[in-house]
């Protein structure tokens, strides 16, 4: 197995083709831009296609919860317990999404380190602002 994590081609240039079709809020791009630019540091992917994918994870979210994320994230109520489990929650489903599209499903350990060190910074630097 590579210590190089690969995903499709094709799909991460779809990703970034929907990123380009959005017309986000001042809130809601805030917050896919600050996504992306964390994972950026960890995955071999364009930012764009983060953004993409981030962007699809968080509308199935809505939808699952029936609200507008831009104004869930302006809530200041919002424990720290809280606003982990949905950061939990959404990058779940976000792995979920890089997974489908590994070249190989033998790097999916990869993916796993790489979700570990992201939480484990957004726990640290966000969780309990």
């Amino acid at each position: 197995m590579s210590n190089e994590i690969k995903f499709k081609p094709k799909s991460i240039e779809e990703a970034e083709e929907d990123y380009k079709k959005l017309h986000l809020t001042a809130e809601q791009k805030k917050i896919v831009v600050s996504l992306a630019q964390l994972i950026n540091q960890y995955l071999p992917i364009s930012e764009r296609a983060i953004k993409g994918f981030i962007w699809r994870v968080l509308i199935a979210y809505q939808v699952k919860y029936h609200y507008n994320l831009g104004e869930e994230a302006k809530r200041e109520d919002l424990s720290p317990a809280d606003r982990m489990g949905g950061f939990l929650e959404i990058f779940g489903m976000l792995k979920e999404e890089l997974t489908k599209i590994l070249i190989s499903q033998d790097q999916e350990p990869i993916l796993d380190d790489t979700f570990e060190k992201v939480i484990s910074f957004y726990k640290t630097q966000f969780a309990n602002r």
